[in-house]
Order: structure tokens, then C-alpha cells, then sequence
């Protein structure tokens, strides 16, 4: 995974980063070095689920800390949430993106890397 720049971000986010990298090169088959992340955003997410919601499934009903992590590929954008050690990918054919409801995730201090 290309870490250019990311010298200066708590070794949290680059762990991170590196779960998404490899969870997308596991899917997708391109090698999790060329996977670069370009956001990595802080977010409070309302319950368990990370703001991913899967039918018939119960979440705690509890703060979750954690981020909204974007990475890139060769043209292809993976959005992945994450609690500060989980980290899951948000598959819009998977899963039911739920932000506008009571617990909305604060969306306050998005990095962008840029790289």
C-alpha cells in the first residue's frame, strides 16, 4: 500500500488503511501495495453496525468511533468504515448506507491525503 506521506498520521489510521488495502486486494485481486488511500475521516457512527446495516441482522445500540477510510486502485474508489479496529467495506449492493437518522455520524475533520 502506498504510504507516500503518510508519515505524520497516527499509526492508528495507517493500520488501519492497511486492513481496507487488504481486504480490497483479497477482492478484487489487485495487490494491496497499489491500493493508495486518498481520505481518511473521523466519524462517531450510531450504533455497531458502522453505519452499514445488513437486513435481519441486530446491532448495538452504542457510539462507535472509528472512520470513514477511501482508497484507490487503478481507477476503482473502495469506501470502507471502521471502528478503531474493524474495519468493513461499504458495498452499496450489500448493505444499506444509513446516515440520516438519530446517531448520525459526525462528519466534522475529513483528511484528505491527496496522494
Amino acid at each position: 500500500m502506498e504510504q507516500q506521506g503518510m508519515g505524520a498520521l497516527p499509526p492508528e489510521w495507517v493500520e488501519l488503511a492497511e486492513k481496507c488495502a487488504a481486504d480490497a486486494a483479497a477482492q478484487t485481486g489487485v495487490p494491496a501495495a497499489d491500493w493508495r488511500t486518498t481520505i481518511v475521516e473521523p466519524v462517531t457512527w450510531g450504533d455497531a453496525s458502522l453505519g452499514l446495516p445488513e437486513k435481519g441482522m441486530g446491532y448495538a445500540a452504542v457510539m462507535m468511533p472509528g472512520y470513514r477510510i477511501v482508497i484507490e486502485a487503478g481507477g476503482a474508489t473502495r469506501t470502507y468504515h471502521t471502528s478503531r479496529t474493524t474495519v468493513k467495506f461499504a458495498d452499496p449492493s450489500r448493505n444499506t448506507i444509513n446516515i440520516n437518522r438519530p446517531g448520525r455520524p459526525d462528519t466534522g475533520g475529513a483528511t484528505s491525503l491527496g496522494f
